[in-house]
């Protein structure tokens, strides 16, 4: 018989409506813009930034944001504060550089943490309702950071709730800075330094300077030549998304369009496709519905298409036989910023779900062919045209254009404005007036933010379509608080080969060209640095009263459910969970010490019990006097470990 602590039914009332309140917060600030105004400012300039908390890590020597400049920097959050209920709460925050915290105007936590801790603050009694939240960092010298966290009962510590935090939605400084960072996004999306230089103070550019576009390299044997033709004449015509500008103009764009797709197709190798079994469409849908595809594609046989998705009709045209799976093995192979994600998949996954998609498609797919027609004229387009700017895979004269100092930097004539020979962006006149904005301070190129590159690249990469809207997936907001930037870089760039929940049918896709920014990004939005500190040695006997608390005799029965290094869980009652040799490498340690006080505040869906009361009682008082601290830290101690843990003793179970 497995012994388990058994939590008090009136804290577990207490822990499940604490949820509820938390939940009912999130309903009522459904219509407004949750979150808070961060300005951030240095060498006399300001930039405004919509931030879900009062969490930042700034390195010394690195810009805050890609529009001020390194440099002693300052940030100021405002907001609200928005309590369903009447309640008392204490603040402390974890700061390097001058912090301070108002609450209604009333000081709450001021000081310099020097690395350390502010607070806690004595109680603070927020009114029903928007109670007014100012906070303030600064310093001179060395890195910035701060991470800002309450409690109703002074035990349990986390960031206030982002759906409780909220902003007024007019802001003029908040347009110009959104302005500035549109205009400097659609610059790099459009590739336009491909084409056009900049002439930066330093020699060094942000990481999207280098983006790269599909290489023509075999494109004519991984493309149909149809398709080709009629995205070269009219990118947006075949997907109102498309970055791609039309380069085509006037009388002859069709014939040049297809000369160019004559000579794209002659460029064949000798990779194979892979089977794409039609008689496997089942398994297919299958994994099309557990990778959750329609989070950003319309498919083919859909009923209802949403407009902001990519569409899935043109597939049989698009991609010969066999090469639709070799795409969805290996996505990034021939584009390395390629959006489309990389779910790892085996050759056999690949043409189930190739042959689903094939299946539910109009047409047949199309056969390879040699180009016909005049093949020099459509290289030669290549060239003139500026495709090769962006394009590599093939040799030829790349297109000379002005430097953008020279452009007219309202970008009203030209490639932005649809005017002239050269390439047509079909910009609105919204998107040109951003265009202008960013052109005031074209140093921006050589500023890099990893937090702003991790917001706009996780924007365009639709991660919320998963994160917080399906069951097993974290919330957004909440990764870079839970997981170590080491560890995530590793997920992103698909260095993660075992799942630490092999029993899930979804599985995390990968973004190698992406995944530095990504997960120091996270971090540094959330006051973590992109590097975790060293925590020192493992203490040998605080680990081994870590592996009595996982056992079952004098324990938690932590084995029940999981496994422990080579030991398998020896009762899973509702849900397994992941082997205890994993977290250390994986979680931020605040988030460990939160997650085991009240899985339930993260995740009301969680099967973990609660052990804590809420004045840090643990139900085993023989270990270290039910100090509950003390508890998590020999766990954290025993699970850092990692494989070379030594599971609890189990004689006699």
């Amino acid at each position: 018989m497995v012994r388990r602590p058994i939590v008090p039914v009136t804290l577990m009332f207490k822990r499940i409506a604490s949820v509820i309140l938390v939940s009912l917060a999130v309903l009522s600030q459904a219509e407004e813009k949750t979150g808070l105004i961060a300005t951030f400012g240095s060498g006399g300039k300001h930039d405004l930034v919509p931030v879900s908390n009062v969490g930042v890590y700034l390195p010394e020597g690195q810009p805050a944001t890609p529009f001020i400049e390194a440099g002693p920097t300052s940030v100021k959050w405002e907001g609200f504060v928005n309590a369903r209920l009447r309640g008392d709460y204490k603040f402390k925050v974890a700061a390097r550089g001058k912090f301070e915290l108002k609450i209604n105007d009333k000081i709450i936590l001021s000081g310099d943490g020097k690395g350390k801790q502010i607070g806690p603050s004595e109680e603070v009694r927020l009114n029903k309702g928007a109670n007014k939240l100012t906070a303030t960092l600064s310093g001179t010298s060395g890195d910035l950071f701060a991470r800002l966290t309450w409690s109703e009962y002074g035990f349990l510590w986390e960031p206030i709730p982002d759906a409780m935090l909220t902003w007024p939605e007019t802001n003029t400084g908040l347009s110009m800075s959104e302005s500035r960072r549109k205009g400097r996004e659609l610059f790099l999306e459009g590739r336009c330094a491909n084409c056009h230089d900049v002439d930066l103070d330093s020699q060094s550019g942000i990481p999207e300077l280098e983006m790269d576009a599909p290489s023509f390299a075999g494109i004519g044997s991984r493309r149909g030549r149809d398709w080709m033709a009629k995205w070269i004449l009219d990118p947006k015509s075949e997907r109102s998304s498309a970055q791609m500008p039309k380069v085509l103009h006037g009388a002859t764009a069709a014939k040049d369009a297809e000369a160019i797709a004559d000579y794209l197709a002659s460029l064949q190798d000798s990779a194979k496709g892979i089977e794409e079994p039609v008689t496997q469409a089942e398994a297919g849908e299958e994994l099309v519905t557990s990778l959750h595809c329609t989070g950003c594609h319309n498919l083919p046989d859909a009923k209802e298409k949403d407009a902001t998705k990519i569409s899935l009709d043109h597939l049989n045209e698009k991609f010969p036989q066999g090469h639709l799976a070799t795409f969805l093995l290996n996505p990034t192979q021939h584009y390395q910023w390629r959006r489309m994600p990389n779910f790892g998949l085996s050759k056999e996954e690949a043409g189930q779900i190739a042959g689903y998609l094939r299946s539910v498609s109009e047409g047949k797919p199309v056969s390879l062919r040699e180009g016909a027609g005049a093949l020099d004229e459509g290289k030669a387009l290549l060239s003139s045209t500026g495709c090769l700017n962006c394009h590599a895979g093939i040799d030829g004269s790349k297109r000379s254009a002005k430097s953008v100092e020279e452009l007219d930097l309202s970008f009203r004539t030209g490639c932005g404005n649809s005017t002239g020979k050269g390439p047509h962006y079909s910009l609105s006149n919204g998107q040109l007036q951003n265009l202008a904005s960013f052109a005031t301070d074209l140093n921006s190129l050589q500023r890099h933010s990893p937090t702003e590159f991790a917001n706009r690249h996780s924007r365009n990469l639709n991660c919320r379509a998963c994160h917080g809207e399906l069951d097993g997936f974290p919330g957004y907001n909440l990764l870079g608080s839970k997981l170590k930037p080491e560890w995530m870089q590793k997920l992103f760039a698909g260095k993660i080969t075992d799942s630490p929940r092999p029993w899930m049918s979804h599985r995390m896709p990968s973004f190698p060209a992406l995944a530095k920014g990504l997960a120091s990004g996270l971090a540094m939005s959330h006051g973590y640095p992109a590097v975790s500190p060293n925590e020192g040695p493992i203490d040998p006997k605080r680990a081994e009263v870590g592996r009595t608390l996982t056992g079952v005799f004098g324990g938690f029965s932590c084995v029940s459910c999981h496994g422990v290094g080579v030991m398998e869980p020896t009762q899973v009652f509702e849900a397994e969970g992941i082997n205890l040799a994993l977290p250390a490498e994986r979680l931020q340690r605040d988030f460990y010490t939160r997650w085991l006080l009240n899985p339930l505040r993260i995740d009301p869906q969680s099967k973990i019990p609660v052990y804590f009361d809420e004045q840090g009682n643990s139900p085993l008082f023989d270990v270290y006097d039910g100090d509950t601290k003390k508890q998590l830290d020999a766990f954290w101690h025993y699970m850092r470990m990692g494989q070379k843990i030594n599971p609890p003793k189990m004689d006699g179970f």
